[in-house]
Formats: structure tokens, C-alpha cells, sequence
């Protein structure tokens, strides 16, 4: 079912719409991140969450996507979402449109083998303002992260990472990973300097330098 509506002059003008494309690994958590986003839950541990995004039956099954999907996270005059009804239940996107102030919208791209053809084709800076590499902690640095890293720095796009799944592995493994994604990242020259996200001051520093060479990194653990 798709609703089309004319959004009124004053609510067109004071709309603000952000476009994230998030790509990464295959099982790095993409879903299941943007599942948690807009659902406002946590995931169980099995996926549950990336259910919410998914938009076939085969990918429910064997928990993998295939296609694009297309999510919008709403934000009110006060910061808050609006994605979620009064009652705890989804709201509809027009609904979430009309008490917005700011739209989110987020492309999980599913960045499989047979997809990825697809979705380098989408990465382009017309559409995307951001572009959100996702990187597992349990698998650390691939060489399809290296990859992805080095499309998203190339396209002139403020690159933001986010690394899931921290939970399930011990300090001195996630200190490597994040050890080895610096390397990376100066091995491409890019003139980036990689910051960890700790609170919302480190948010605040972002914004203000995002075109002073600053790369966040959050990090996330779906289930906790």
C-alpha cells in the first residue's frame, strides 16, 4: 500500500530530510541496527529486530538481505521520535511525516554478493548526505570492509562507523579491531582522524567539524 500526500507550504519549508546509506560486511548488523532504530527495542539475540526492515519472506529465512529497504526515523520539535504511537505501536509514515520535523531516512543496503553490484550504483552524493559503514566486532577488519571503506572515502560524502556487536567480544579483541581500522583508515590517506564517540559532547564536536576531517565511530551492541 503506498499513500501519497502534498505536504503544505509552511510544513515543506520547516521539514528537514536527511538521506544515510548504510553499507558494510554481510551479517555486520545493518538490519538489525535500523530494526532497533525505528522499533525503539532491542534486538534478542537472533535477529529479530532486522524483521522489521526485511521485505521478503526468503530474507526472514535465512536472515539476510537482498534488496534495498527504506526506513524513515522522525524527530519532533523536542528531539524526540515520533516513529513510535502513544500506545506502543508502529506509527505509519505519513503520520510520522506529520509530526516531524526532521526525517531520517536510511538505505540498509544489502550488500551481499549478488547485490553489490546494486548497491555501489546507489552510492552516489546526489542522493546520499551521509554514508554509515557498519563493522562487526566479531568479525573485525575484512577485506569487504576495507573495500566498502574505501568507496564510501571516495565519494566525498561525510563517512560515519559504526561498529555492532561489541558484546561478543573481550577488550583486548575489540581494542585490535579498533587498532587495525586506524590502519586501515591511514593507509588510505584520507586525512581523517577517527574519534570514538563517548557521549553527546563528542556528538557536538562532530557536527561542528564535519568538514574538518573528523570520522565518528560509535559503538553498539544490538542486544544490550
Amino acid at each position: 500500500e503506498i499513500t501519497i500526500s502534498k505536504l503544505s507550504e509552511e510544513e515543506d519549508k520547516n521539514l528537514m530530510e536527511i538521506r544515510v546509506g548504510l553499507i558494510g560486511e554481510e551479517d555486520s548488523g545493518k538490519s538489525t541496527l535500523v530494526g532497533c532504530l525505528i522499533s525503539d527495542k532491542r534486538d534478542n539475540g537472533k535477529g529479530l529486530t532486522r524483521t522489521n526492515v526485511f521485505r521478503h519472506r526468503h530474507e526472514i529465512n535465512c536472515g539476510k538481505t537482498s534488496s534495498f529497504t527504506h526506513q524513515i526515523i522522525g524527530f519532533d520539535k523536542n528531539g524526540k521520535k515520533t516513529n513510535i504511537t502513544s500506545f506502543g505501536t508502529p506509527s505509519t509514515w505519513p503520520k510520522i511525516v506529520e509530526k516531524s520535523v526532521k526525517i531520517v531516512n536510511c538505505i540498509d543496503m544489502g550488500c551481499s554478493e549478488k547485490s553489490l553490484n546494486n548497491s555501489m550504483k546507489a552510492l552516489s552524493p546526489n542522493y546520499l548526505d551521509y554514508i554509515v559503514v557498519v563493522i562487526s566486532a566479531a568479525s573485525g577488519i575484512t577485506n569487504n570492509t576495507v573495500l566498502f571503506l574505501k568507496i564510501a572515502l571516495s565519494l566525498n560524502i561525510p563517512v560515519i562507523v559504526v561498529i555492532t556487536k561489541i558484546d561478543m567480544v573481550n577488550e583486548e579483541d575489540f581494542k585490535n579491531v579498533l587498532c587495525n581500522f586506524s590502519i586501515v583508515l591511514k593507509k588510505e590517506k584520507s586525512g581523517k582522524n577517527p574519534l570514538v564517540v563517548k557521549n553527546k559532547e563528542d556528538i557536538v564536536t562532530f557536527a561542528n567539524n564535519i568538514d574538518e576531517g573528523i570520522l565518528p565511530i560509535f559503538l553498539c551492541s544490538n542486544t544490550t
